[in-house]
């Protein structure tokens, strides 16, 4: 059998190889590669868009990040206050239901217009209407009436920062000038101050806010025709906490001790009660809020009473609801 023996290519040959191959390679991979548009070395990523947090967890931390806690807790007020130049509406209403036997009902509605000055110093303006319903209540003359009740203000001195600090404490004040008595509505004048020393914290940074209120108002009123003026104060201490159960929503509950004095120094005790109950506070978008609660009477006592609950000095129950925009 005859072998082939191959004889060895001269470099001459090799070169010749290797430039063929390499030009079957150009021409396939122009072949196979896509059209370009002129300046395709420029990237091009189109419109983008942002889509909403998937993970809930993020989106709950997002929204605590610009939480602010002032109306967060119902009746307990919370420490924070907007950023400088920032301005709010808002519409808050306030119902008492109960004092003793017989009916009895108290509205009260305020307008409020509010302007931050500074970072940690806000102000407001509002106007003040009430409606109350009182029939075979002991020491309360029936009335049936829509009164505007007043003008007010308010002031929001923020001393710590919860958000930087861990601790948020700010002095708040609303002073006001009523043309009707808050109870039992009939015309005259007087004046007040609602006051508070506010402490809140972040306990669980997104999920758990707390809240206490050092409790401080007065309160003076003259009857048309009358000229003896009444004389109240009111001390007391809140508590309250709000969870974060979805993002926007909170849901907690407030505790509040009252004690009603005669004079505006907490002189003489007239009464004491504890009221807790459910608070909802909701952060739409565009700036909307809602927050709400109702506290009932668990536990009080009239001076000279045996009685279990203060009809004399407080309703049985108190609701609120404060629908506000921010802008």
């Amino acid at each position: 059998m005859r072998h082939s023996i191959r004889k060895p290519q001269s470099t001459q040959q090799r070169r010749q190889g290797r430039q063929l191959g390499l030009s079957l390679a150009f021409a396939t991979t122009t072949l196979l590669a896509p059209v370009a548009p002129a300046g395709a070395d420029q990237f091009d990523q189109g419109n983008v868009t942002i889509r909403p947090f998937r993970n809930v967890e993020l989106a709950r931390q997002h929204a605590a990040a610009s939480l602010e806690t002032e109306n967060l807790y119902g009746l307990t007020l919370g420490s924070d206050t907007d950023h400088a130049g920032a301005r709010g509406i808002a519409v808050e209403t306030l119902v008492g239901v109960g004092r003793g036997p017989g009916q009895y009902l108290a509205l009260g509605s305020k307008l409020e217009f509010s302007r931050a000055l500074t970072d940690t110093f806000a102000v407001s303006l509002s106007a003040q209407a009430g409606l109350r319903a009182i029939k075979g209540v002991a020491g309360l003359e029936d009335e049936s009436r829509l009164r505007a009740d007043g003008i007010g203000g308010e002031f929001r001195w923020r001393l710590r920062d919860r958000a930087t600090d861990g601790v948020g404490i700010t002095l708040h004040s609303e002073p006001s000038i009523r043309f009707a008595d808050e109870t039992s509505g009939k015309r005259g004048i007087g004046y007040g101050a609602e006051n508070r020393l506010i402490i809140d914290a972040t306990l669980l940074p997104g999920q758990l806010y707390g809240a206490v209120n050092l409790i401080y108002d007065i309160e003076m009123f003259r009857e048309r025709g009358s000229t003896t003026w009444e004389r109240g104060s009111t001390g007391g201490v809140s508590a309250a906490f709000s969870a974060n159960i979805t993002p926007g929503l909170f849901l907690g509950a407030d505790l509040r001790y009252l004690r009603a004095h005669e004079g505006l120094f907490l002189q003489s005790l007239a009464g004491q009660a504890i009221f807790a109950g459910p608070t909802l506070f909701w952060r739409g978008t565009g700036g909307f809020w809602l927050s709400g609660t109702v506290s009932t009477q668990l536990w009080g006592r009239a001076r000279g009473s045996t009685a279990g609950l203060d009809h004399t000095n407080f309703t049985r129950m108190l609701a609120r609801l404060k629908i506000g925009m921010e802008f």
